[in-house]
């Protein structure tokens, strides 16, 4: 049986991303292509499940939803 403790359904997309993002600033500032860019730093801005699950069982509402760093 596969162990998922510590994976998160997000960490491929964000590996994914991350990815295009750095491979989309390599190709910008090959000298070939001429241009110039900078990849700025990641930020993750996630909702908590706890709030999450709050809203689906309608203990709040979706206004109430704030995301963590």
């Amino acid at each position: 049986m596969a162990d998922y403790t510590g994976y998160s359904a997000f960490d491929g997309g964000e590996e994914l991303w991350s990815t295009l993002q750095s491979n989309l600033d390599n190709w910008i500032n090959d000298p070939e292509n001429g241009g110039n860019s900078i990849k700025l730093p990641t930020t993750v801005e996630r909702i908590d499940i706890a709030d999450l699950e709050a809203v689906l069982n309608g203990e709040k509402s979706v206004d109430q939803l704030k995301c963590n760093n």
